[in-house]
């Protein structure tokens, strides 16, 4: 195994595609994993440059640089990434809190959610030629992020929590104004019912084949590690819903295996228009996919 492969499978804990089946022990969300993960984040919060502005030119005052802009989110290309690299850091403390990345974790929070700065994030939204910005993909990001944070028991997620929230409220009024009428939940009892006719559809479909990236270094193709991630989840999902007695759920999950074995290991590619996102995606896989003890690559189904 060369150098490069053995950094991406110290990385992952994955192996890469038709590789075999990986240990117990792999395929979940490891400390090491999470460490790994975190020092990509942590590189990429505080860079302003490069940056994908999503801005509105009203008149030359609002000529100004990206942090000025948006002093708490920044960082990581665009201001969803940031958003998303910041859940996913917080995810990460939450989760293991003696990463030995903590304290830098915790730096970027004390000072990305200082309430000066976030009062910035704020007045953006509620400028009027912005009722658009980040909807509703980066909308979601931030309510997510205020989630992770009411759900922290330590004193500092609490602290945190308070200053995000007058922006989330900003967000939830965005969304009022959106939408209509809240979504309605299919009840979890009515969910096979409801997905079965259409799983036929799924088998020799190509959702269930990972796709293939051909040029990382593209900033629209490396998407698709992305959306190979996304699928991983989703798949997961599906197949946790159906039950591991369902033939068609051991299908989804062994199709989940193969999408995470295929995106997990680009991670950490080396490419800056990958690296800026990906983690916070590979963290959600991971955070889906059943403990180890559950998670051998599941025989495929006669």
């Amino acid at each position: 195994m060369g150098p490069g492969r053995e950094l991406k499978r110290n990385l992952t804990g994955i192996p890469e595609p038709n590789q075999g089946p990986e240990p117990e022990s792999e395929r979940a969300l490891t400390p090491t994993a999470a460490s790994r993960f975190a020092q990509i984040t942590l590189a990429c919060v505080w860079r302003e440059y490069p940056n994908k502005m999503d801005h509105i030119l009203h008149g030359p005052e609002d000529v100004r640089s990206p942090k000025q802009l948006h002093p708490s989110f920044y960082g990581c290309f665009d201001w969803h990434s940031a958003v998303h690299g910041h859940w996913m850091l917080a995810k990460l403390l939450r989760t293991f809190p003696d990463l030995p990345e903590a304290e830098a974790i915790r730096a970027v929070l004390d000072v990305h959610l200082a309430p000066e700065r976030l009062r910035g994030e704020v007045a953006y939204f509620r400028h009027p030629g912005h009722f658009g910005f980040e909807r509703t993909y980066g909308w979601a990001w931030l309510l997510k992020l205020a989630a992770e944070l009411a759900d922290g028991d330590a004193a500092e997620a609490r602290t945190w929590s308070a200053r995000l929230q007058p922006l989330a409220d900003a967000v939830v009024e965005r969304f009022h104004d959106f939408l209509p009428l809240m979504a309605r939940i299919l009840p979890a009892r009515g969910f096979r019912a409801w997905v079965k006719p259409w799983l036929p559809e799924l088998r020799g479909s190509a959702v269930l084949i990972p796709v293939r990236v051909s040029d990382r270094s593209d900033p629209r193709i490396v998407h698709l590690d992305g959306l190979n991630l996304s699928r991983a989840r989703a798949l997961q999902t599906l197949a946790a819903a159906l039950g591991p007695r369902d033939p068609m759920g051991a299908e989804l999950q062994m199709a989940s295996h193969n999408h995470g074995a295929a995106a997990l290991p680009q991670v950490a590619s080396g490419q800056y228009c990958g690296e800026h996102w990906l983690a916070t995606f590979a963290v959600r896989l991971l955070e889906a996919w059943p403990p180890a003890a559950a998670t051998r690559a599941p025989d495929r189904p006669s």
